[in-house]
């Protein structure tokens, strides 16, 4: 593009980096974003948001793998800065039907597009949970940028970053994903 997309200004007048951490902290006060570049986004992000360095040449995988070094909840909300269209409603829908299909048959109103997969993860074989739900498949895969991850799948992760492939479509073909087709 010829230019930093976080920095891209939006019709409202928001910046991408702005709105995209905005939607996050309207889901939890536990907001970070990796970066190599915090000194270029600290002026215009709330004191509230960490900023944290990314380390160097480590990828969109290894970016993820260093943020939940930051996070301590169960479940992470990994969001690309450049979602321009993601609405907060959706992502609170979103998440109310994955708590729901984790732990009981979902109610008419969120009726699942189709039954979670219930394939084992390589990963940690045995269990049938899954440890990412995807808002919708990509064109080379799922869209590893948008997605809610559950603190089971580090251990995969850190296997993942430790050797030489680190694809994020490679990691994610390794484990449980629940596809979240239904938008409010």
């Amino acid at each position: 593009m010829g230019q930093d997309k976080a920095l891209l200004t939006m019709p409202d007048g928001q910046l991408l980096l702005q709105r995209t951490a905005r939607l996050a902290q309207q889901l939890t006060a536990d907001t970070v974003v990796i970066t190599p570049w915090p000194e270029r986004y600290q002026p215009v992000l709330p004191p509230t948001v960490r900023l944290v360095k990314e380390q160097t040449a480590i990828g969109p995988l290894g970016g993820f793998a260093q943020g939940w070094n930051q996070v301590h909840s169960d479940w992470c909300l990994l969001l690309a800065c450049d979602l321009p269209y993601l609405e907060f409603a959706a992502l609170q829908h979103w998440w109310q039907w994955l708590t729901i299909a984790l732990t009981e048959p979902p109610p008419d109103e969120l009726a699942l597009s189709e039954t979670p997969p219930s394939r084992p993860s390589t990963d940690s074989p045995g269990k049938h949970t899954p440890v990412m739900a995807s808002l919708v498949p990509g064109t080379k895969g799922w869209e590893p940028l948008c997605g809610y991850y559950h603190r089971s799948c580090l251990p995969g992760l850190h296997r993942q970053m430790a050797g030489s492939n680190r694809s994020f479509q490679s990691w994610l073909a390794k484990i449980p994903i629940t596809p979240y087709r239904l938008l409010p």
